[in-house]
């Protein structure tokens, strides 16, 4: 198996514009100094997130492929696939 991956233009000004966000929360909190690093196409490989369909509810979620207990009858979910976004992320 091969898989390439690549930051797409949007995700990069999604970047940008998240940083700016936190700069401007940053200046509201009263921050003293605040320093923004370029935002860039990842040089590595990225932890993918959101991944694997989740519900409780069979009808309102069909195809599903966890519980919010991530399980299935035989499957164990062991990575960030049931998370739909991430708190952090850091770049070399």
């Amino acid at each position: 198996m091969r898989v390439t991956y690549r930051d797409h233009p949007d995700d990069l000004a999604m970047a940008r514009f998240l940083q700016d966000r936190g700069v401007e929360v940053m200046q509201a909190a009263g921050a003293q100094q605040i320093w923004k690093g370029p935002v860039a196409e990842a040089p590595g490989s990225p932890h993918l997130l959101g991944t694997c369909r989740m519900g409780n509810d069979p009808k309102a979620s069909s195809w599903t492929v966890i519980t919010a207990r991530t399980t299935s009858r035989t499957l164990f979910v062991c990575d960030g696939s049931s998370f739909v976004t991430s708190g952090a992320a850091s770049r070399p």
